[in-house]
C-alpha cells in the first residue's frame, strides 16, 4: 500500500470519515466546513487536491481505485459530484464502499440535478446512499460567495436594488443549517431518503429575497435597475424529470435556524452613510416616470400599427381596460364578476401576446424606453393574476385553501405588490391611493408565515380575548370572555368560549398584581386584569400564562379583540337572531343588548353569557363558512381593524412575533426607528378602574407641542376626556415618554398640581388607618426605554378635564441641522380622536423654511411618526 495512506497503520478510536473530491481546482469551503464541524467525532480523511483544513489528514490525489486496499473500516464517506468528469469516480468510489457497508452522502449542486438523472436511477437500489441538492450557501464562513456578499450589502447599505423582473431563482441555505443538515442525515439518520433538497423552501426569487430581508432590516429600501433584464430561470422541469423518470421526490431539509435568524446572526459592518454613486443611482431611478395613459396608448397603436396591425393592439388595450375593471370589481368586493374580468383580460391579453413579443424584440432604438417598461410590468402582471385566478376558482370549487395553494398565493401577493411599487401603474391607483392600502401593504411581511399561523405544519392553538372597550383598559379593554381557537390544515377545529370569571375560579395561590390593581381592584392577578402593562406583547405573556395555568392548554399563540371587531363582523353578517333575544342584534344594538342582558341576568353560577355568547359565535361562524363574498368582505375589512389596533397579535416565536412588530401589528411599544438626533416618542394610556362601563361615554383629544432649547427638548403633552355619561370616570393613566425625560410641572384643570410619589408598598395602603397623601400621587417606571408616568384621575359626570404633563428631555446634538421624529403610539381599543402636534420656535432652532410648525392636525386612528429638520438660528 503506498505511504500516502498513513491512516493504514494509525489506531483509530473513532469512527471514520473519508471525503472525496476529485474535481479541479485549488479550494473548497464545503470540505473545510464539514471538517471543522466533525473532527471531534470523527477521524476525517480528505482525498483531493485542494487545501484543506489542519483538522483533517489529507491523501495525496492517487486514485479512488486505492480504496478497496484499505483495512480500516470506512463508516462514513461524502462524495462531489459536479461535473460530467466526475461521474465515473463516484461510481467508482461507491462500489468501493460497498465493501465497508459505508455511508454515503453525495453532493450535488441544485442546478445541475437534471445532468445526472443514469446516476439517481443507480442510486435507487443501494440503501446506504442519499443525494444532497445543495442550494447557494451563505454565512460567517462562505463571506465570498455571491448571495452573502449581496445579503451583507444589502443590510449594510439598507437597500437592495432588484434587476430586471426580480424573478431570478434562489436556493438560499446558511453555512450552520447546512451542516447541522449533513451531521443529523449522514450520523442520525438511521434509515436516510434518498434525496434532500439541502436549502430553504423560502425565499425563492430575488423579490421574494428582499421581502425577507425587510423583516431583518424594516428600514430596507428597494430599488429596481430597468435597465438589465435578468431572465427568469424555472427549474421546475428538471424537478419533474427527477419525479417522473425516478420516482422519488425530495424531502427538505428541516433546518435549525432557518433564513431569517441565519441573517439576523450574520456579522456585518455597518456603513457611515450610502457611497455617492449609489445615491445618485438611486435619485436617478426614482425621478423616472412612466409616460401618462394618453402617451402610452398612442405609442402602443403606433408600434401595433407597424408590427402586426391595429387589431392586436386594440385587443391589448382591451385587456388592460378589462383588467382595471376587474381590479375595481375586487375592491368593491364583487370576486365573482372581478373573477370574470380578470379571465376575459387574460384571454385578449393571450391574443395580443404575439404583438407584445415581437415589439419587445425590437432594438433599443426603435422603442422607447417607457413602452418597454409598460409591456413589460404588464405580462409580469397578467402571470401573477393568471395564477391568482386560477387558485382563487380552486378556492370556490374546494371551500378551503390547501397548504400549497397558499404558498403560491402568498409568492403572487408578494410579487403583485412590489411591482405595483416598482410601475405605479395607472389601472392600481384607484386601489393604492386608498387608506385601505396602505394599512393592507403593513401585511406583506407576514404572508410567509400563513400556513404556519393556519396549522398547516402543526396544529395551533389560540387564546382570544374578548376584550370590551367600553370598560377601556391598556390593551383595548377589560377582558370579559375568553376563546381558545384551534386550527388544522387551514380549518377551524374547535372553538371554545368561556367566561373569564370561570377560569379564574381555577386559579390555585396568589399572583402580585400591579400595585394600582391591588389597590383599586383585587388584591391578586387573574386572567380578566392581565391585560394591565401598555404593551400587548408583555401582557400577553401574563395573559398566556395565567390562561396555561387556570385551563392546562398549550398556547401557540394570543389574539385581543375588542367590541369594534364584533360590531364590524355583524355588519357584514346583517343581524343576527339569537333564541333568547326577542329582537335580532345588529351592529348598532350588539354591545349594549349584550351589557344589559348580562347585567339583568348575572349571578354567580351563572351560564348566560357564556351561552349567549357561544350561540353568537357559532352563527357568525356559519354564515362566513357559506358565504363567499361576506369572506371577502372581512378580508377586506381585516386590515383596518388591524391598523387601528382593535385586533392585536403576540406569539411566543420570535421570527413570527418580529414580522407583526415591524407591521405595527402587535400593540408593541417596542422603538423600531433609524438611529436619529431627536428620537422623540409618546404614548397616553388609560385603565379604567371605576368598574363601571363608562368609557362608550367618555371621548378624548391630545396634542402635543415641543421646543427645542440648546440641548434640551421642552414637551406639553395634554390629554383632554370629555365624560358626557352619568358615572364618574376614575382612571390610571400613563404617560409613555423617553426613558431620560424629567417632570417639569404637572396641571389638570388649570391648577398646578403638587406631585408625591405614588404609595405602591401594600404593606402601607392596605393598613386601616391608611390616609393617601395631600397631592397627586405619581409613579415613575423605566421599560424597554420609555419612562412611564402614571397617576389616577377621576372625571365627574358631565364635565370635562384637561391634563397637562410638562416634561424635559436632554440629547446630545453637535450638528446646525436637526433630524426630528416623533413616535405617537395610539392605545389599542380607542375610537379615531383628534390630535394635533407642533414644533414652536425658539431663539435656538426654527424648522427648515418654508415649513409649518404644525406637524399634524387631523383625527387618527392608528399609530403615526412624524419628522420634522429643525436648523440652528444662532
Amino acid at each position: 500500500m503506498s505511504k500516502h495512506l498513513v491512516f493504514e497503520t494509525t489506531p483509530v478510536s473513532k469512527p471514520l470519515l473519508l471525503l472525496v473530491d476529485t474535481n479541479s481546482g485549488e479550494s473548497n469551503n464545503i470540505l473545510n466546513l464539514l471538517i471543522d464541524k466533525f473532527y471531534s467525532q470523527v477521524d476525517t480523511y480528505v482525498l483531493s487536491k485542494k487545501q484543506i483544513s489542519q483538522n483533517a489528514s489529507k491523501i495525496s490525489p492517487l486514485g479512488i481505485h486505492l480504496l478497496d486496499r484499505l483495512r480500516e473500516k470506512i463508516s462514513y464517506a461524502v462524495l462531489f459530484l459536479e461535473s460530467e468528469k466526475q461521474k465515473g469516480d463516484v461510481l467508482e468510489a461507491l462500489e468501493k464502499l460497498e465493501i465497508h457497508k459505508t455511508k454515503v452522502l453525495i453532493f450535488v449542486p441544485v442546478r445541475q440535478k437534471s445532468q445526472f438523472i443514469d446516476i439517481f436511477l443507480e442510486l435507487k437500489s443501494k440503501s446506504n446512499v442519499s443525494v444532497f441538492f445543495v442550494g447557494d450557501i451563505f454565512g460567517n464562513t462562505f463571506r465570498q460567495t455571491k448571495l452573502s456578499k449581496l445579503i451583507v450589502s444589502s443590510l449594510s447599505l439598507r437597500t437592495i436594488e432588484i434587476s430586471g423582473n426580480g424573478l431570478t431563482q434562489l436556493f438560499p441555505i446558511s453555512d450552520e443549517d447546512f451542516s447541522k443538515s449533513v451531521q443529523h442525515v449522514l450520523f442520525g439518520v438511521s434509515s436516510p431518503t434518498l434525496f434532500y433538497n439541502a436549502y430553504y423552501k423560502d425565499p425563492q426569487t430575488l423579490l421574494s429575497l428582499a421581502h425577507h430581508l425587510k423583516r431583518v432590516e424594516p428600514e430596507l429600501s428597494l430599488s429596481f435597475d430597468s435597465g438589465v433584464d435578468v431572465p427568469y430561470e424555472s427549474f421546475a422541469g428538471a424537478e419533474r424529470i427527477l419525479s417522473e423518470r425516478v420516482g422519488v421526490n425530495p424531502e427538505y431539509i428541516k433546518p435549525h435556524l432557518g433564513f431569517d435568524a441565519s441573517v439576523s446572526n450574520l456579522t456585518y459592518n455597518s456603513l457611515p452613510d450610502v457611497p455617492q454613486a449609489q445615491k445618485k443611482k438611486r435619485r436617478k431611478i426614482q425621478k423616472k416616470k412612466i409616460y401618462n395613459t394618453f402617451q402610452k396608448i398612442v405609442v402602443r397603436g403606433l408600434i401595433g400599427l407597424a408590427l402586426y396591425g391595429i387589431v392586436s393592439v386594440v385587443l391589448l388595450l382591451a385587456s388592460a381596460a378589462i383588467l382595471s375593471q376587474g381590479i375595481s370589481k375586487l375592491a368593491q368586493g364583487n370576486v365573482d364578476q372581478a373573477l370574470f374580468n380578470m379571465e376575459t383580460s387574460q384571454t385578449l391579453y393571450v391574443l395580443s401576446s404575439p404583438t407584445v413579443m415581437a415589439a419587445l424584440s425590437l432594438p433599443q432604438s426603435n422603442l422607447t424606453n417607457s413602452f418597454r417598461e409598460y409591456i413589460k410590468a404588464y405580462i409580469e402582471i397578467q402571470e401573477n393574476i393568471k395564477s391568482g385566478v386560477h387558485i382563487l376558482r380552486d378556492f370556490e370549487d374546494d371551500s378551503k385553501f390547501s397548504k400549497k395553494q397558499i404558498e403560491e398565493l402568498q409568492t403572487i401577493l408578494t410579487n403583485l405588490y412590489f411591482l405595483v411599487q416598482k410601475y405605479e401603474l395607472p389601472m392600481f391607483s384607484q386601489i393604492t391611493n386608498t387608506e385601505e392600502f396602505r394599512n393592507s401593504s403593513r401585511l406583506v411581511t407576514l404572508l410567509p408565515f400563513l400556513s404556519k399561523l393556519a396549522g398547516f405544519e402543526n396544529e395551533q392553538s389560540y387564546v382570544l380575548l374578548f376584550q370590551n372597550n367600553n370598560e377601556l383598559r391598556p390593551t383595548g379593554g377589560f377582558i370579559g370572555s375568553v376563546g381558545y381557537l384551534t386550527l388544522k390544515d387551514g380549518e377551524v377545529k374547535s372553538l371554545l368560549v368561556e367566561d373569564v370569571y370561570d377560569l379564574d375560579g381555577q386559579l390555585k395561590g396568589h399572583v402580585e398584581p400591579h400595585y394600582i390593581i391591588r389597590r383599586y381592584l383585587q388584591p391578586s392577578l387573574y386572567l380578566r386584569d392581565s391585560n394591565f402593562n401598555p404593551d400587548f406583547d408583555i401582557s400577553a405573556s401574563s395573559s398566556a400564562f395565567l390562561y396555561n395555568t387556570e385551563s392546562k392548554r398549550k398556547v401557540d399563540g394570543v389574539i385581543a379583540i375588542d367590541t369594534q371587531v364584533l360590531k364590524k363582523l355583524i355588519e357584514i353578517a346583517g343581524p343576527i337572531k339569537i333564541d333568547s333575544e326577542a329582537v335580532a342584534l345588529s351592529s348598532d344594538t350588539i354591545v349594549a343588548t349584550l351589557q344589559d342582558s348580562i347585567q339583568e341576568d348575572y349571578f354567580e353560577g351563572s351560564t348566560k353569557k357564556k351561552q349567549l355568547l357561544g350561540e353568537l359565535v357559532k352563527k357568525l361562524t356559519v354564515i362566513f363558512e357559506t358565504d363567499r363574498k361576506k369572506q371577502f368582505e372581512v378580508l377586506q375589512a381585516l386590515p383596518d381593524l388591524m391598523y387601528s389596533k382593535h385586533i392585536l397579535f403576540s406569539f411566543p416565536s420570535k421570527s413570527l412575533q418580529q414580522a407583526f412588530v415591524s407591521s405595527g401589528l402587535s400593540g408593541s411599544l417596542k422603538d423600531k426607528r433609524a438611529v436619529l438626533d431627536i428620537p422623540d416618542f409618546l404614548s397616553i394610556n388609560e385603565a379604567n378602574i371605576g368598574v363601571n362601563k363608562i368609557n362608550a361615554d367618555v371621548s378624548r383629544k391630545v396634542s402635543y407641542s415641543a421646543r427645542l432649547e440648546g440641548n434640551t427638548l421642552f414637551s406639553d403633552a395634554a390629554l383632554t376626556l370629555e365624560n358626557k355619561g352619568s358615572e364618574t370616570y376614575r382612571a390610571y393613566i400613563r404617560f409613555v415618554v423617553p426613558e431620560n425625560s424629567n417632570i417639569v410641572n404637572m396641571i389638570i384643570n388649570g391648577d398646578l398640581q403638587q406631585i408625591v410619589p405614588a404609595v405602591t408598598n401594600p404593606i402601607l395602603f392596605e393598613r386601616l388607618a391608611f390616609q393617601a397623601p395631600v397631592g397627586l400621587e405619581v409613579d415613575n417606571e423605566i421599560q424597554d426605554g420609555h419612562k412611564m408616568i402614571g397617576f389616577v384621575v377621576e372625571v365627574p359626570s358631565f364635565t370635562t378635564s384637561n391634563i397637562h404633563l410638562l416634561y424635559s428631555t436632554s440629547y446630545v446634538l453637535t450638528d446646525a441641522n436637526i433630524d426630528y421624529s416623533l413616535l405617537y403610539i395610539k392605545q389599542p381599543g380607542t375610537l379615531p380622536y383628534p390630535f394635533l402636534a407642533q414644533i414652536e420656535s425658539s431663539d435656538d432652532y426654527k424648522q427648515a423654511v418654508g415649513k409649518s410648525n404644525i406637524l399634524i392636525n387631523k383625527e387618527i386612528s392608528g399609530d403615526l411618526e412624524l419628522e420634522a429638520e429643525l436648523f440652528k438660528t444662532r
